[in-house]
């Protein structure tokens, strides 16, 4: 019997119209149950295909809506379903990762001269993640091939017949490749699924039950179309088709669209909106004007489809600053899920289980917990860290300094390898070593509670998707399993490329926007639907990543080539134009500045509509600019976090000054916040480091008597350079990093300089007299709350002067009274503090006291004083320090301010740079700038 065609039309959405003709027409089988018989909406005989899962999901809710309370719901498949069943090929098909793991087998045993011709350079023979990837990309091709009914065999037939002697080389090497493949799935009883369907259906013996129906499958592929034929003789088969009566010549028997005859169809230019923008921003920014335009917005209303997936993050940031959600059906891929950020993490670190990969790991959250409860202490990852930003160590426990710090270090790094098999480093089965990492995972996991809703169902059935590959590999056959014996960490490798390419549907909920991929959103059913990203390249989308399959070739053989997506694409325009209000959104350029250019679908019909579109598109004055992706509104919740007042100081340091006078907030954010901001993995060292290292060998040498006297700069500079060594050796292991010895470099240069500068100094008649000298300060107005520094060298003249010295490591020649004072406002009060302090401790009348920087640049070390300070400057400047304390205790830590120094580690809190600042701050003032 023929198969059936029904034409519904294209006036309104196609989905509609499938839920209604389900419910409509009686489709049941005279074997039927007499229960379900007489029931008005029985479609338990239907047996319906659809083109994709959200289609699917979509037309359910919608029989759902229409149908009686009592209805029965029909059996749902998509095309591979419909093959496997119809030809019951899942019956002795290898599973998808079995059937890769058997092609990673066969290419290992393949010679590498064998190979040459499709891969000259192949990975190692223990990079298993890499031999997996080129084994995907073989099951890639297979799986095309067969689409159309085609094996490599086919294909090397229809090579032959050209005097192409390299591509009929690769494709001889594909040939031993899949046989070996074969033989390998044959050895262990098990066939390929790809094979079996195009068996069966080369046999007929195909079989489904119920009545067949497919609805929207106008691109399936040619082994479905020979399937249908073969059914089509035994039972009735519905095709239904998104397009009247009048376009039945445009397509063939089974529902498959013409190419040939779609790529002359002109679609209804008159009935589309089309814009062209600047950035992505701009184009997610037109479905807010979209939007906007609404009286009475609903989301069911309109649907925003996409053909660049880089725009779906761009369209969700923008929804989400103006209180809505968008739903992507393409889903979050499985990669970006907690458990595999895990995976990655443990992978580096069973790879080199030492301090640099340990830290990653203790970044998330179910490692760190797992180590914390093993060593019972609150906190593991930022202590460590905070000691990292001081040691910067590497290497092994071995080579560290000896010391406090480091034994605490070494314990946890024992309680972190504690999750690790004691043969992690060792080759092993396959099956063995997916038993070891499901094992790894249920100690970290097994406190942890998970349910299938709400914020953790996502990371649930990311664990539920592992746990079944895992499963799958573990119990591989064993001889498969021993040709594929490997370390710990390749393991992992692989287990994490296996789902390379794989996502998981994010849990939808009412009032969302739904964001669909170019292919789905024609089948949509909402009133207006916006396109964004209607460029070439996206729309149509640029040719597949296959050098075995050039567009030529694929043309020869049948496969979906330029002209077949232009072609599908054209219908797919027809259909959303003709059932749907639709607006067309094309870029100029991409997120990196580069120029785009228009859809050749919108390069259809006269001339002069040709190039009224193409003026459009170039035609930038008339462009809407999107404005920045927070906006200063009430409704933004992006702010700037008040300062706590229950939070209080029992000491301040001389130093910390420079801070509150440049930002109050930024002094509360480092002085009273229990856990400061660390940068991450450190690797060289920063200024602070820099400037400290520099500080303890000067005061090594400003210790040693018979060495801060000499006049002899070689003999000063040997002391520095040995002094330099042991410190850095002390702090740092011998195992230092090639950046850190470079910066070692700098410094030991710096210190041959001031070498030089020293034994000047004493020539002069300067000794040093104090090194490290700690001093504090008192103000009679404010007892509680002291002052407190370290100078760094006091020095006495040959006339009894005495001069007050503090290191600095500057870039560059700067000036001490400078540093202090901008337009003639204090920025910095160490140096008159150390004075006041200094006087204090030792009764001294100040008459012949200076204060100055020693200053080691790069250029070579000077010495800088204040000649111009009076005792009217320290007296202001003493003053200016108890203005200071006064709003410290009075918590006035409110509004932030802007430093002058661009070391900033509070810049993004303090939203510096952000176009809104000032408005932001007005309204935090407005709302009290006294801490709550």
């Amino acid at each position: 019997m023929p198969i059936i065609r029904h034409f519904l039309g294209w006036d309104t959405p196609f989905l509609t119209q499938v839920a209604d003709f389900l419910l409509k027409t009686e489709f049941r089988e005279s074997g039927a149950s007499n229960r379900f018989r007489s029931h008005p909406h029985d479609l338990s005989s239907l047996f319906v295909v659809t083109p994709g899962r959200r289609f699917r999901r979509r037309l359910l809710e919608l029989l759902t809506e229409k149908a009686s309370s009592d209805w029965i719901p029909p059996r749902f498949a998509g095309l591979g379903d419909l093959l496997d069943r119809a030809t019951s090929a899942d019956k002795n098909a290898a599973s998808d990762t079995l059937a890769l793991l058997c092609r990673l087998a066969a290419l290992r045993r393949m010679e590498r001269d064998t190979l040459a011709p499709l891969f000259p350079y192949p990975p190692e023979r223990d990079d298993l993640a890499g031999w997996y990837s080129l084994a995907r990309d073989l099951a890639t091709l297979d799986a095309e091939l067969a689409a159309a009914g085609l094996t490599v065999e086919d294909v090397l037939a229809k090579i032959s017949e050209t005097s192409n002697e390299r591509r009929t080389a690769q494709w001889k090497t594909v040939c031993r490749i899949r046989n070996v493949y074969l033989a390998l799935l044959e050895k262990n009883g098990l066939r390929d699924r790809h094979q079996l369907r195009i068996e069966a259906i080369e046999k007929g013996r195909c079989a489904i039950h119920g009545t067949l129906l497919l609805a929207g499958t106008v691109d399936a592929p040619p082994l479905v179309s020979r399937l249908l034929r073969v059914l089509a003789e035994t039972r009735p088969v519905h095709v239904l088709l998104p397009a009247p009566e009048s376009e039945k010549d445009r397509f063939d028997d089974t529902g498959r669209f013409l190419p040939a005859k779609w790529e002359s169809a002109i679609p209804p230019y008159e009935k589309i909106a089309i814009e062209t923008v600047g950035s992505p921003a701009e184009q997610a920014y037109a479905v807010i004007r979209t939007i906007a335009e609404k009286e009475n917005f609903s989301c069911e209303r309109l649907t925003v489809g996409v053909g660049d997936e880089a725009l779906v993050p761009e369209v969700q940031r923008r929804l989400c600053v103006h209180n809505l959600r968008g739903h992507w059906a393409g889903g979050l891929p499985i990669s970006r899920t907690s458990p595999f950020r895990l995976l990655a993490a443990l992978r580096e670190f069973a790879a080199r289980p030492r301090l640099s990969s340990l830290l990653p790991l203790l970044r998330h959250p179910v490692f760190e917990d797992f180590v914390r409860r093993k060593i019972e202490v609150p906190s593991v990852l930022v202590p460590l860290e905070r000691f990292l930003q001081e040691t910067l160590l590497t290497g092994t426990p071995d080579s560290w300094p000896e010391n406090e710090a480091t034994a605490a270090v070494q314990k946890i790094l024992p309680r972190a390898k504690d999750i690790l098999p004691s043969d992690c480093s060792q080759e092993e089965p396959l099956s063995e070593r997916m038993k070891a990492i499901a094992e790894m995972l249920r100690r970290l996991y097994e406190e942890k509670s998970f349910h299938r809703y709400g914020p953790a169902a996502l990371e649930a059935a990311s664990l539920e998707s592992l746990a079944s590959r895992i499963k799958t590999v573990a119990a591989l056959p064993e001889n498969l399993s021993r040709n594929l014996a490997t370390t710990l960490d390749e393991a992992l490798g692989l287990l994490s490329a296996s789902f390379e390419g794989e996502s998981l549907p994010e849990p939808s909920a009412s009032q969302e926007v739904e964001i669909l991929g170019w292919l789905e959103v024609p089948y949509d059913d909402a009133d207006e639907i916006i396109v964004l990203g209607f460029n070439e390249g996206s729309i149509p989308s640029a040719p597949p990543s296959q050098p075995l399959l050039p567009d030529s070739l694929r043309t020869r053989l049948g496969l979906p080539d330029r002209r077949h997506r232009f072609a599908r694409d054209l219908l797919y325009l027809t259909l959303l134009a003709h059932g749907h209000k639709l607006r067309l959104v094309s870029g100029r350029f991409d997120r990196e500045g580069n120029p785009l250019l228009p859809s050749r679908l919108l390069l259809r019909g006269s001339a002069e509509k040709k190039a009224e579109r193409i003026l459009q598109f170039f035609h930038r004055d008339a462009d809407t600019t999107a404005p920045p992706l927070i906006d200063h509104q009430e409704r933004n919740s992006w702010t700037i976090p008040l300062p706590i007042k229950t939070l209080a100081l029992k000491k301040i340091s001389m130093t910390d000054f420079r801070t509150f006078l440049a930002c109050p907030y930024r002094f509360y954010l480092a002085k009273l916040l229990p856990e400061p901001i660390a940068p991450e993995d450190p690797r060289e060292l920063d200024s602070r480091l820099f400037g400290t290292v520099l500080h303890s060998v000067l005061a090594k040498f400003g210790s040693e008597k018979t060495k801060r006297d000499s006049t002899n700069a070689e003999e000063i500079e040997e002391f520095l350079v040995s002094a330099l060594e042991k410190e850095m050796t002390k702090r740092f292991s011998a195992a230092r990093s090639p950046a850190i010895r470079i910066q070692q470099e700098v410094i030991r240069k710096r210190l041959a300089s001031f070498a030089a500068f020293q034994a000047e100094q004493v020539r002069l008649g300067w000794r040093i007299s104090q090194v490290e000298m700690d001093c504090s300060l008192r103000f009679p107005a404010f007892p509680s709350l002291p002052l407190v520094g370290r100078i760094d060298r006091v020095d006495l003249g040959p006339d009894g002067e005495v001069r007050i010295l503090d290191y600095k490591a500057f870039e560059k020649k700067e000036n001490v009274e400078r540093c202090h004072k901008r337009n003639d406002e204090w920025i910095d009060l160490q140096l008159p503090l150390y004075r006041a302090a200094y006087l204090e401790k030792t009764k001294n009348d100040g008459k012949d006291l200076s204060v100055g920087f020693v200053c080691l640049t790069k250029e070579g070390t000077y010495l800088s004083t204040a000649q111009n300070w009076n005792n009217e400057s320290y007296v202001s400047a003493l003053e200016v320090a108890q203005e200071c304390i006064k709003k410290i205790l009075d918590r006035a830590f409110w509004p932030p301010g802007t430093p002058p120094y661009r070391d900033d580690p509070y810049r993004n809190i303090c939203l510096e740079n952000y176009p809104f600042r000032s408005e932001i701050l007005e309204r935090l003032r407005n709302e009290g700038s006294s801490m709550e």
